[in-house]
């Protein structure tokens, strides 16, 4: 089993089976992330940063 479902896996035992809804990201977002820290992320690197966790949350509720 991948690392990924191992995550998965284990997110669904600590939610008891119920669907945990997140925001997704937005520019508001990531700005205050990186002002917590202390750090601008690259346009770039934030178009992949929401991308890969769009992914994630779809993979969450696909399983």
């Amino acid at each position: 089993m991948s690392d990924l479902n191992n995550v998965i896996e284990h997110l669904k035992k600590l939610s008891n089976g119920e669907v945990i809804n997140v925001a997704l990201p937005d520019d508001n977002l990531l700005d205050n992330y990186e002002k917590e820290i202390n750090f601008v992320f690259q346009k770039i690197t934030e178009s992949f940063l929401k991308k890969q966790i769009i992914f994630f949350m779809e993979q969450l509720n696909y399983y």
